[in-house]
């Protein structure tokens, strides 16, 4: 069992147990990385996300970590080895100015980690992707239009590999289907994106304010291929 969880330092901790169902014993790890000190210092959003990279048979969490602010500490990922305790250095994903993130998704495939969020400054939804469990990451390409984005998820499908992400368009009421039509690692060039509308007439969302744009989100799964 793995948590995600931050505390009131503004730091980051992963913890897991032993067992399943939570009956085991809880360990925490520290994410790698922290430099407010202060809840005045706080950003208008953190946010956090946890995915698995497994190999040989061995699962370890990577962890994400949207810690912005007026200065932009940016969106860094670590992956935690969970028998010895220690983490690989935090790799800066995404040196994000302003707030942040209000949202992030991620899905994986065995050395394949993608990762979708909205970046609140640029009001866009963007999206990078990893090919060696966490390692590395590509540069991050902003997949929807403007003012767009809120709410994102992505989805690997799970034959083609193919991702797909579905997010807002706060401002126009509506909602977007993203997809790429090649593998992951070729989807961090946006000319292999293609975007529909696939719900339009959304009331009400467009009034929702920037500071509850955190309760917009929604799911992508894949029943058939």
């Amino acid at each position: 069992t793995f948590v995600v969880t931050p505390d009131t330092t503004m730091r980051y901790y992963l913890v897991t147990n032993t067992r399943a169902d939570g009956t085991g014993t809880w360990t925490r790890f520290m994410f790698p990385f922290n430099t407010k000190t202060t809840i005045a210092t706080a950003p208008l959003q953190d946010s956090v996300e946890l995915e698995m990279y497994t190999t040989g048979g061995v699962s370890y969490p990577v962890m994400f970590v949207s810690n912005g602010h007026a200065t932009g500490l940016g969106l860094r990922a670590a992956r935690l080895n969970p028998t010895s305790g220690a983490w690989t250095t935090a790799v800066l994903v995404d040196a994000l100015t302003g707030t942040g993130t209000t949202r992030m998704s991620t899905d994986s495939s065995g050395s394949t980690i993608v990762l979708a969020y909205h970046d609140d400054t640029t009001n866009v939804a963007r999206y990078v992707v990893s090919v060696n469990g966490g390692t590395s990451w590509s540069s991050a390409t902003t997949i929807s239009g403007a003012s767009q984005g809120e709410g994102v998820s992505v989805k690997l499908n799970p034959v083609t590999g193919y991702p797909s992400m579905l997010y807002y368009a706060k401002a126009a009421n509506k909602a977007v289907y993203a997809y790429c039509s090649t593998a992951a690692a070729s989807c961090s060039s946006a000319g292999n994106w293609s975007t529909v509308d696939i719900e339009n007439g959304l009331l009400g969302i467009s009034g929702i304010g920037a500071n509850s744009e955190g309760m917009l989100g929604t799911g992508i799964t894949f029943d058939s291929t």
